[in-house]
């Protein structure tokens, strides 16, 4: 049950994000996230911002922009929706590059 190694581009961007480092981690490893992310990650933004503090909630776009930009896209089941997240989480989706 591999995770989906990112590059190095994503590795600097990803440290300007508050939440960087577990973003990488959820990616990388697969491991689990706290609320607020897991909700970006399955693209729920009304979740996210239930979840969100001041500093993350100010910083939404960038987490989004770093999502589109940084890492495979939505329909590679890693992330997009709750379903994709629990399946990356779980083992069930398989990275293939």
């Amino acid at each position: 049950m591999n995770g989906c190694k990112l590059d190095e581009r994503a590795h600097l961007r990803a440290k300007e994000l508050p939440l960087g480092e577990s973003i990488i981690a959820y990616f990388e490893t697969r491991r689990p996230t706290g609320d607020f992310l897991r909700n970006v990650l399955a693209n729920d933004l009304i979740g996210a911002f239930a979840f969100a503090d001041e500093t993350n909630a100010a910083m939404m776009r960038d987490y989004v922009r770093f999502l589109y930009n940084n890492v495979p896209g939505r329909g590679t089941g890693m992330w997009g929706s709750h379903e994709a997240v629990q399946d990356w989480l779980s083992g069930k989706t398989e990275w293939e590059p």
